[in-house]
This record gives C-alpha cells, sequence and structure tokens, in this order.
C-alpha cells in the first residue's frame, strides 16, 4: 500500500458544508452558550439519570470534540457524559422511567447517626 493511499484512508472526512459546526462555523463560546441555553430550557424536570443522557446526547450530536464542550457548559465531569454516553449504546436510556426505580445505587449517601 502506498503512503498516499494509507493517507486518504485516515484522512478525516469534512462535514457538509451545511453544518454549522463545521469548518469552525461557529467559535467555541457561540456553542457553549447555545447549550446552556437549551439545557436551562430543560432542566427542572431532569433527574441524574436524565441530565447523563440528555448531555451525552448533546455530545454525540456535536460529533468530535462535542465531549469537552458539552462538559465545559454544563460543569459535568467529563466521565459522567461518557456513562451516559456508553448507556446510550448498550440501549439503557430507552428503559422506562418509573418513579418506584431508583437512581441511586443502594448503601449511598450518609449513614444514619446512631444515637
Amino acid at each position: 500500500m502506498s503512503a498516499q493511499i494509507h493517507w486518504l484512508k485516515i484522512a478525516p472526512q469534512r462535514k457538509e458544508s451545511g453544518d454549522r459546526h463545521s469548518c469552525g462555523a461557529m467559535n467555541r463560546e457561540e456553542i457553549i452558550r447555545e447549550i446552556r441555553e437549551r439545557y436551562v430550557l430543560c432542566r427542572h424536570s431532569l433527574d441524574e439519570r436524565k441530565r447523563r443522557l440528555w448531555a451525552a446526547a448533546e455530545a454525540n450530536r456535536l460529533g468530535h470534540g462535542g465531549l469537552t464542550l458539552v462538559s465545559k457548559a454544563l460543569q459535568m465531569s467529563p466521565n459522567t457524559i461518557k456513562k451516559g454516553m456508553q448507556e446510550i449504546a448498550k440501549g439503557d436510556a430507552d428503559s422506562p422511567s418509573q418513579a418506584d426505580v431508583r437512581i441511586r445505587k443502594p448503601g449511598g449517601g450518609r449513614k444514619p447517626k446512631k444515637l
């Protein structure tokens, strides 16, 4: 395989010109501002799990670099967003949300004070 063909195989593909996030059409601060604005609209109806999944979906939508942008915009750990991405990939995001389903694993939080 020649070096030129090898280079063509690993070269990143450009997005279509209609995509407003391609080729630096928007700077990072504008994208972060838009993420925050979208989050403010729905944050009151999101529990921990839904917030994690929303952030992961937003990062996936943005593509390369989306994880970092969403992490900065929401001041959320990249590991939390990665966990949400894994849940989406495994299909765990589609499971129904019920009131009796625990958000956290049992045993979390402070232990009761013994008298």
